[in-house]
């Protein structure tokens, strides 16, 4: 377990943030091949910062991401439906 770091803020490559840099409106430029190409650099960028057992990608787009791309990023990285994280957030207040 991690705290949440929000850091779509943050800067990541050419001054942008990642807002910019794997956003919606870059999805939509780039198509969803070249835009999950670089979904990938940004997690192989973060992986060796957090170091993760397991790191699950939601939002909306992550559906989008392409299975070549997925595998790349390694058996640790999983894609979850929009509503896992309130699903996962009801039943750690039942516990």
């Amino acid at each position: 377990l991690a705290p949440h770091v929000e850091v779509s803020q943050g800067p990541v490559r050419w001054g942008l943030t990642y807002d910019d840099y794997i956003g919606e409106h870059e999805r939509l430029r780039l198509g969803d091949v070249h835009w999950s190409r670089r979904v990938r650099r940004v997690v192989d960028g973060l992986r060796p910062m957090y170091m993760w057992d397991r790191l699950y990608l939601g939002g909306g787009n992550s559906k989008r991401i392409t299975a070549s791309n997925l595998r790349l990023m390694g058996e640790d990285v999983i894609v979850v439906p929009n509503d896992a994280g309130i699903i996962g957030g009801v039943r750690a207040w039942e516990l």
